[in-house]
């Protein structure tokens, strides 16, 4: 749910949710150096809180797959914050960037339905 507080940076309100994400890890020349899975935490149009289990060597361009509903999309994500938890495990701040119109569409229509199901 959207933050009313005058510092808040977002675009569009964030869905608490629980999708799976697997990631890939690359360094800068491409190479993949770590892969595994991730879940998130939130979710809006604009980017997801994901939290994994180890932390990423290279964070900046993120390769996710998310899956909405039935749906396994392929979404690039540009890494802006990665922090380690109380609890050992690492929470990344995903933004999104270059969705093509298909990816946008669906993940529109997963958060109408998320919504209508509250």
């Amino acid at each position: 749910m959207t933050n009313q507080n005058s510092q808040e940076r977002r675009r569009s309100e964030r869905l608490k949710t629980l999708n799976f994400v697997s990631y890939r890890d690359k360094d800068d020349q491409g190479r993949v150096i770590g892969e595994g899975m991730a879940k998130t935490l939130d979710i809006s149009l604009n980017g997801a809180l994901i939290e994994l289990q180890t932390m990423l060597e290279n964070p900046h361009i993120a390769e996710l797959e998310l899956a909405l509903d039935d749906d396994v999309v392929a979404i690039p994500g540009l890494i802006v914050n990665q922090k380690e938890t109380d609890e050992g495990n690492y929470r990344l701040q995903v933004e999104f960037k270059d969705l093509k119109p298909s990816i946008l569409h669906k993940l529109q229509s997963y958060i109408l339905s998320f919504r209508k199901s509250d």
